[in-house]
């Protein structure tokens, strides 16, 4: 089903798709939001990386 056809709550039943879109090319015609600043060290950074991995599929990665 097209993602324009779904509501938003059936989009969230639908969960993470299984194939991530194209990622958008940087237009600099908007305003956009500054750089973030790196605030975790080299373990905080691996240990949050560790945490985020949990919330994909393993069959996807």
């Amino acid at each position: 089903m097209n993602a324009l056809e779904l509501s938003f709550s059936e989009e969230i039943l639908d969960g993470i798709p299984a194939k991530m879109p194209a990622k958008r090319a940087y237009d600099d015609s908007y305003n956009h939001a500054p750089k973030r600043k790196s605030i975790l060290n080299t373990e905080e950074t691996k240990l949050a990386l560790k945490n985020e991995v949990n919330y994909f599929d393993k069959n996807t990665l």
